[in-house]
């Protein structure tokens, strides 16, 4: 199983600017290639571990080839368009997780 976060720094972050990026991200969640898609908005509690991050999306893949297919897909494509202009920086990390 492939694990796949993304930490996501805001440019605004105010609660009207994340709910709009959270309704885009929430639209990859039906991707066939998904077995697992959350998004985690930094809280309290995340605070002393990620200094850097205003949302988190934590994803499951089954195979390294269906992350592929999902980061080329169409959908994945068009809300990394409709969402760039508010993301300060982006932080990724894939694994392999037995």
């Amino acid at each position: 199983m492939i694990i796949h976060i993304v930490i996501f720094k805001l440019i605004e972050n105010d609660i009207k600017s994340v709910n709009t990026i959270k309704k885009e991200l929430i639209k990859l969640k039906d991707l066939p290639y998904l077995l697992h898609f959350d998004l985690i908005e930094k809280s309290n509690i995340l605070n002393s571990y990620i200094k850097d991050g205003d949302l988190i999306l934590f994803s499951k893949f089954k195979t390294k080839d269906d992350l592929c297919l999902y980061m080329t897909d169409q959908k994945h494509l068009e809300v990394i368009k409709k969402t760039s202009n508010n993301i300060q920086e982006k932080y990724t990390l894939d694994f392999n997780s037995k």
